[in-house]
Parts: C-alpha cells; sequence; structure tokens
C-alpha cells in the first residue's frame, strides 16, 4: 500500500529561481494546503516543505531548486531510488531516510500548527540535501540559518527557529532509531481472574537491535474487555501499560503502531503541463509493528439475589388500618441451591428515621428449584399510625453466612404506608360562664372535644376523667358521650359534674376515644395541657378568737358576761353578703350550751375580720365554753365553719363560784383571848345587836344560794 506522504526528485536540476511573494510560496498547492517555510538564499528565493501530489497527498521535493510546490499530471510506476547521477544510495543511508520520512509523516498527522511546519522543513533541508546530485552543491547551513535568524520573509507571522532542533533531533534518531521495529505484549498470567476484575496489560516498543524507542505511541484495541487507555506513550525503556476490566471469558488484546518503512520508492512523472517543472516523487511503503495476545478469565459466580413484595393481608393494598396488622412480604429469590435450607429474616423499617422498628418477621425453608417465593409475615401493633414501613430481608444459608438482601429504603413494592388514625383534642370550661375558673362550690365542667380521622357513621363512645393536677391521680369524677360522627372531623361535648369540696384544685381532663368494637382509638391525656385545665376557686375559710370583752383575756367571771369573737375570714366574694352564726359549747361535754351569737356582713376584699358576741348569764361559773362558727352565703349554703374543740384560741374558761365564809365570831370583851370593845362602840348592846344582825344576814345568804342552786340544776338539767 502506497503511503499517504512521498518526496519528489526534481526531473531537472538547473531551474530558474521562484521569484514572488512568500504567501504564494506558502499558499496551498493545486489539491490542499501544505506545511513547511520559505527561505531566501542568495540567488533567490526557495520553499523548504511538503507539495501536494495529483490524488491530494503530501510529499517533499527531493532536490533543491524547485521553485514552488507544485507537481505533475500523472506519474509512473514506483521505481528505485536513485540520484540524479544515477547512484544508489547506500542500504544504511537509505533505512535512515526512510525513518527521517516516516516520523515526519507521523509528526504531520498528529500534530498541528508549529511542530508539523518545523517537522516538513527540516525533512525538506534532509531530503534536498541527501539527494542532491552535486552537479550544484547543497548547504543545509543556508536555510538552517535563515531559519535560526527567525527571517519571516512571506510576513506570515511563522517563527521558525526550532527547524534546527527539529533537524538534528530527525538525524539523530534516524541514526538510533532506523530499520526494523518490534513490538511485543506481555503475556497475561492469572489463574484466579474472574469477569469482572481489572489487570494490567503491558508491552515494549524497540529497534531490531533492541534499543528501546520512547516516546512514541502505540495504539491499543480489545476484545472482551474495556481498556482504560487505547493510545499509550512509551516511557524512557520503551515501555508501556495499561489497565484492562475483563468483561468476557476470553479476552485478546492487540497493540499496533506505524514504523519506519526499510528503503525509498521513487515516481517519475509522465505528464504535465509544459510551463511546470514537475518532480520526481519519492515514495516510502506502510509499515505497522503489531502484536497480540490473548488470555480467558473465569466466569462470575452467579450470586442468590432475593426481591420482595410487601402488601397489607387483610386485602392485598400497601395501605395498614391505623390498628395494626398482618404484613405479608412475599420474596422471590433466585440462584438457590435446591434441596439446601435457607432462613429469611426481615424487619420493618421507618422510612422516615431509617432507624428499625423492631418488629421482626422470619422463614424457613428448603427450595425444590433455583427460583421461586416465599412468604414473610409481620404483626404490626397499634401505635404506627402515620407511618410508613419498609421490608429490609436477608438471606442466610445454612452455615448462617448472608448470601443475599434487599434493603432498599426507598423500595416501593417494599414499602407499606400506616393511615392516620384517630386524633382528639379537648378544650374544657365551666358551663356556668365559659370561662375555665369552677366555684369552689363545684359545677359543671363541659368539655368539647374535637376529632378527626373518624370512620363516618360508625358509632364511637367517649370517656372522659377528670384529673387531679397536683398528684396526677384520678379524681373520680367521670363523664361519658356515645355519637355517630356524619362527617370525618368534628366536635362532640362531654360533661363533668364536679361536687363540693375540690376548692384550690386543679382539674385535667382526660379523654379516651373507643370505636364500637370496645378498642382504644384516640386519647388525649396531657396532664399538662391548659385547654384541657380547669381550676376550682378556693374554698371560704375561717378563724376565730374568743376573749372577755371585759378585759380581753380568755377568762369569764364566775356570774357570767360578754364573750366576744373575733372571727377572721379567707376567699370570700367581696360585695357578697355572709352570715356568722356562732354558739359557745360546753367543752367538757361537747354539749351546745344554747348561747348564740349571729352578724351579717358584706365584706370589701376577700380576706378581713368580723366580731360575733355572745352573752353568757350566771350559771356557768367553772365551766370551759368553746365558740363554734359557721359561716353561711346569701343562698344559705354553708360555706365555712371552724368547730374545734380543742382550739384555745376560741376557749374561754368561767371562774368558778366562791365557797361561802368560814370567818369566827368576835371574842366578847373581857373574855380571854378575845379582844375588849372598840372605843365609842356603846357597849355590849351594840355588840350583841351586831351578832344578831350579822348572823341574819348570814342566813338570808345561805337560803339565797340554796334557792340560786336548784335553779341552775334545773336550768341545767333542761338545756
Amino acid at each position: 500500500m502506497q503511503s499517504a506522504f512521498a518526496v519528489t526528485a526534481a526531473a531537472a536540476i538547473a531551474v530558474t529561481p521562484f521569484i514572488g511573494s512568500a504567501s504564494a510560496a506558502h499558499a496551498d498547492g493545486a489539491n490542499g494546503e501544505v506545511r513547511g517555510y520559505l527561505w531566501t538564499g542568495t540567488v533567490g528565493s526557495n520553499w523548504e516543505g511538503t507539495y501536494r501530489m495529483p490524488d491530494g497527498s503530501e510529499a517533499w521535493c527531493a532536490q533543491i531548486w524547485a521553485p514552488e510546490p507544485i507537481h505533475a499530471d500523472e506519474y509512473g510506476a514506483e521505481t528505485t531510488l536513485t540520484l540524479n547521477n544515477g547512484a544508489p544510495l547506500t542500504a544504511e543511508r537509505m533505512q535512515q531516510l526512510a525513518y527521517i520520512i516516516s516520523e515526519a509523516s507521523d509528526r504531520v498527522i498528529d500534530k498541528t500548527g508549529k511542530e508539523a511546519d518545523d517537522y516538513a522543513a527540516a525533512t525538506s533541508v534532509i531530503v534536498h540535501d541527501w539527494t542532491n546530485s552535486g552537479s550544484q552543491p547543497y548547504d543545509p547551513e543556508w536555510p538552517l540559518a535563515l531559519f535560526d535568524a527567525g527571517d519571516d520573509p512571506g510576513g506570515t507571522g511563522q517563527q521558525p527557529n526550532d527547524v534546527r532542533d527539529v533537524y538534528d533531533l530527525l538525524i539523530a534518531n534516524a541514526q538510533q532509531y532506523s530499520g526494523a521495529w518490534t513490538l511485543d505484549l506481555d503475556e497475561v498470567t492469572a489463574p484466579d481472574l474472574t469477569v469482572g476484575d481489572e489487570i494490567t496489560v503491558s508491552g515494549t516498543l524497540e529497534t531490531a537491535s533492541g534499543n528501546a524507542i520512547p516516546d512514541h505511541e502505540v495504539h491499543l484495541a480489545a476484545n472482551g474487555g474495556a481498556l482504560a487507555d487505547e493510545t499509550v506513550t512509551t516511557d524512557a525503556n520503551g515501555a508501556f501499560s495499561t489497565t484492562i476490566t475483563v468483561e468476557a471469558a476470553s479476552v485478546s488484546v492487540d497493540a499496533s503502531r506505524i514504523a519506519p518503512a526499510s528503503e525509498v520508492k521513487m515516481r517519475e512523472p509522465i505528464a504535465w503541463d509544459g510551463g511546470s517543472r514537475p518532480q520526481n516523487m519519492i515514495l516510502v511503503s506502510d509499515n505497522v509493528v503489531s502484536a497480540e495476545i490473548e488470555f480467558d478469565a473465569k466466569p462470575q459466580p452467579v450470586e442468590p439475589w432475593i426481591g420482595t413484595s410487601a402488601t397489607d393481608q387483610s386485602d392485598g393494598d400497601r395501605v395498614l388500618s391505623f390498628k395494626g396488622g398482618t404484613i405479608v412480604d412475599v420474596v422471590s429469590y433466585e440462584n438457590l441451591v435446591p434441596g439446601e435450607e435457607y432462613t429469611l429474616e426481615g424487619e420493618l423499617m421507618d422510612q422516615e428515621t431509617g432507624e428499625g422498628t423492631g418488629i421482626v418477621g422470619e422463614a424457613t425453608f428448603t427450595p425444590e428449584e433455583a427460583s421461586g417465593t416465599v412468604e414473610v409475615e409481620f404483626e404490626v401493633p397499634a401505635g404506627f399510625a402515620g407511618s410508613t414501613l419498609v421490608a429490609f430481608e436477608r438471606l442466610y444459608d445454612v452455615t448462617g453466612e448472608l448470601v443475599a438482601e434487599h434493603t432498599d429504603i426507598e423500595d416501593e413494592a417494599q414499602t407499606v404506608t400506616v393511615e392516620e388514625g384517630p386524633s382528639i383534642g379537648t378544650s374544657a370550661t365551666d358551663q356556668s360562664d365559659g370561662d375555665r375558673v369552677l366555684s369552689f362550690k363545684g359545677g359543671t365542667i363541659v368539655d368539647v372535644v374535637s376529632y378527626e380521622n373518624l370512620v363516618p357513621g360508625q358509632e364511637y363512645t367517649l370517656e372522659g376523667a377528670l384529673m387531679d393536677q397536683e398528684t396526677g391521680e384520678g379524681t373520680g369524677i367521670l363523664g361519658e358521650a356515645t355519637f355517630t360522627p356524619e362527617e370525618a372531623s368534628g366536635t362532640v361535648e362531654v360533661e363533668f359534674d364536679v361536687p363540693k369540696g375540690f376548692g384550690g384544685s386543679t382539674l385535667v381532663v382526660f379523654e379516651y376515644l373507643y370505636d364500637i368494637e370496645g378498642d382504644l382509638v384516640a386519647e388525649h391525656t396531657d396532664i399538662e395541657d391548659e385547654a384541657q385545665t380547669v381550676t376550682v376557686g378556693e374554698t371560704p375559710s375561717i378563724g376565730t378568737s374568743a376573749t372577755d370583752q371585759a378585759d380581753g383575756d380568755r377568762i369569764l367571771p364566775h356570774d357570767g358576761g360578754t364573750i366576744v369573737d373575733v372571727v377572721s375570714y379567707e376567699h370570700l366574694t367581696p360585695g357578697e353578703e355572709y352570715t356568722l352564726q356562732g354558739e359557745l359549747m360546753d367543752k367538757e361535754t361537747g354539749e351546745g350550751t344554747g348561747i348564740l351569737g349571729e352578724t351579717t356582713f358584706t365584706p370589701e376584699e376577700p380576706s378581713g375580720t368580723v366580731e360575733v358576741e355572745f352573752t353568757v348569764p350566771e350559771g356557768f361559773a367553772g365551766s370551759t365554753l368553746v365558740a363554734f362558727e359557721h359561716l353561711y352565703d346569701v343562698t344559705g349554703d354553708l360555706v365555712a365553719e371552724h368547730t374545734d374543740i380543742e382550739d384555745e384560741a376560741q376557749t374561754v374558761t368561767v371562774e368558778p363560784k366562791p365557797a361561802p365564809s368560814t370567818t369566827p365570831e368576835p371574842s366578847k370583851p373581857g373574855e380571854p383571848g378575845k379582844p375588849g370593845p372598840k372605843p365609842g362602840n356603846g357597849g355590849g348592846l351594840a355588840t350583841t345587836g351586831g351578832e344578831m344582825h350579822f348572823g341574819l344576814i348570814a342566813g338570808a345568804l345561805l337560803l339565797i344560794g340554796a334557792g340560786a342552786g336548784l335553779a341552775f340544776f334545773a336550768k341545767r338539767r333542761s338545756a
């Protein structure tokens, strides 16, 4: 096959130098673009670069004095390249010239821009020098010196400074690398190589004499594998390597590149325009070196595989009731060993968190075929309403080794959604005025319960309980309502009757919603929820301090008096009328004395004091009296009392009655041991009269005392 590049040998040596513009010299040839530089010599301008054949292929002029890049219209057959005087090139020089033309051709093909021009010009200088007949000497220093100077006679902006370096490199490389080349690929030895593995492929590029050929591209192709690089460059030792991913059990790798031709041929023009100076064509034949290796790989082992499809057992869809239910995961498997026991272990995962739910399922089976299906069931309890559950499955062989798994959190076939469950919320208020403060007397709490996600037409029952927020315990106050909603969302009321006795308490409504089957489907039991909370007003309270009106102590004379009981009160309603009713109690017997006191008042503040008076008649000498007080509101309801029989502040003691006098009669005058009459007494008559008077008085007193005692006894008996 003829190369795309050729070199021309001039048919005539003596030609008229080209006198024209540089741009014309470097313009496109008759069949396409040319590459190289124009230089100016002592006899005119000359072109150093490529020319064009009639078929459009690029070429070089073999001899100096070619005036322009022109060619003949037709050429004859290939002949041996000779000089103008017929002397042949030596075999060594022929190989070197073949290498230079091949190398320059490769550069022109693979490179662009200035480097291509440098190689074309340098090769042209070498061809002119080596193929010159000598009839007119050709000195390569002429153009090289001009190129060194960077002359640009054509005004094209080219800088040919590198032509000399390329010229020297081509000659040096030709001396080292001309001749036959060898391309080798190293054998691949990998007994355990398996399809899918990656392995290194390496080789070398050398001359026939063993010289490494560096910095040259080698083209690779593979059958049965994927190469990381299809073109590699040799290193300083002529070596190259790349990796290949094995894709088949049999793999082949080919390496190739263009190598220098072993000789140069020539074609002479046989027809041309008489006004032109056609050139003889120097040809090099294509020469490609190549290598091939083959190697085998083990097929990939067939791994067990599983896939899953999870559904609601009750209806076969992928939506589970909020109450829970059974998820059936149909696990399909492939590539199992028939007759060998396997165990499937599954767990439901929360898709939102990616965490396991703790809901697991398991199935142990022995397949009859390599492929088939098996079911794993998961029991989902209540409490997962609104969750998205994904079944993860893991397959273990009889040794407990994991052989396959399916754990794709986004796999819709593995996914079951639990429907949103019913929900309730509450708002508790005092029925009497709509606020959240209940009278200390009690009252009715109305809890408006809002609900969502119920089934219209199905009966539900709300059961509520009032809880003591402080203790967290139930109060025993219950409420209930049964209803059938027309819509999935709505409200229903539950009433709680709070009796007296919860003053100062904070009550929280807990609600429980049951369906017609008695299953708890929703609850609202937040002890801190303000909307569920009602505060009971503080219960009024009183305290007393009873004293003797006469002197403020707690001791009354034996013959009676007035007791003032100062009653302190708290938590009353300013502006509302109250009545205090009191009675003095006999502490010894615990019975009432019938001594009463009462006062009606209207407080201006919730706390204050008011007085109640008790008038104690004679007859209670020696008694201990305790004031009991009862406070009534304007409706007559008892709202507070203070009835502590042991309360010292409520207690007043009545002095005991004095004992009868035991004073002896006075002595008569003159009697031993008795004093005589005092001066002015009037003698003995006065004394006797005095004694008689005293005796009469004493007797009268005794009679009065006896009568009083009978009267007191009668009164106590009637009491």
